[in-house]
């Protein structure tokens, strides 16, 4: 297996050698002129992703062992929606699909929040809230991938997760997001959620009323799909640990094919020379 990490290096320092000697060629400097309705679809997109209206789903890159392949599929900020979390999303879910008497697919069954690194932080240093002693959370969920088409199959659970979580924040007959949000802290016990939405919106009928609004628009964003990711881009070293103990079965870093580690971490091991500890790993 080809290591990406060095490939986009490569490529980087290919483009660099078609540089003028001054620089890069700026010669088509108006390009505000060339731009056509296809373009300005991009445009437009670039500015929904600044503001916040794109959700951005990212994957990691396809870690091989053995015949296993294995991929890592990260949510972005849900901001404003600070309250929504993956236990109420992949309960329900997993609730629907039983009662359907269907299996429930590994992207949701896998799902769940880690905390946040500092972007391969080499001190595995987490991201705080601010003026907040918590740490930032991201949903992060492990999908087994085909071995013989793996990047097909994970497109298909990149999709199938976009509409799943879509489908839980699109408002019906029955149930409405803000509905399912409070029926979720009346069932689960989780008083310091409800006494944290009290404190912002007011009451209970507040509370739905402003979840409501917020879920339903959360739910109505589009999704784009960003590939390539390293785990200590967003996972701590406790995560990865986890992730390597339990789903591939490693008892140590001499377990882990070289390829994988360089996709555990993204500077390993040109610019970090040594792994972490792996009996000093803890969440």
């Amino acid at each position: 297996m080809k290591d990406d990490s060095d490939e986009s290096e490569e490529e980087i320092v290919d483009s660099n050698r078609h540089m003028s000697i001054n620089g890069p060629d700026y010669s088509d400097d108006d390009i505000f002129a060339l731009e056509t309705p296809e373009t300005t679809k991009l445009v437009n997109q670039q500015y929904k992703q600044a503001g916040g209206e794109i959700l951005t789903i990212t994957s990691s890159h396809i870690m091989h062992f053995g015949d296993s392949c294995y991929a890592v599929i990260f949510i972005d900020d849900l901001s404003p929606c600070w309250y929504y979390k993956c236990e109420q999303f992949t309960g329900a879910a997993m609730a629907l699909y039983q009662s359907l008497k269907k299996s429930v697919p590994d992207v949701i069954k896998n799902l769940k929040e880690h905390k946040l690194r500092v972007k391969c932080s080499s001190t595995n240093e987490m991201i705080h809230r601010e003026n907040s002693s918590y740490p930032e959370t991201r949903w992060a969920t492990v999908v087994p991938l085909n071995a013989v088409l793996p990047g097909q199959h994970l497109h298909q659970q990149l999709n199938r997760l976009s509409s799943l979580f879509k489908q839980a924040l699109t408002p019906n007959e029955h149930m409405t997001p803000g509905r399912r949000f409070v029926t979720f802290c009346e069932n689960s016990g989780n008083e310091k959620l409800i006494a944290g939405c009290k404190k912002y919106m007011g009451d209970i009928s507040s509370i739905e009323k402003r979840t409501n609004e917020d879920l339903t628009k959360l739910g109505k964003k589009d999704h784009t799909y960003v590939f390539g990711a390293f785990l200590d881009e967003m996972w701590s070293d406790g995560s990865i640990k986890e992730f390597l103990q339990d789903f591939v079965g490693c008892s140590s870093w001499d377990d882990v094919p070289e390829d994988a580690k360089k996709i555990c971490y993204k500077y390993y091991p040109k610019r970090r020379a040594e792994l972490p500890d792996w009996d000093g790993i803890t969440n």
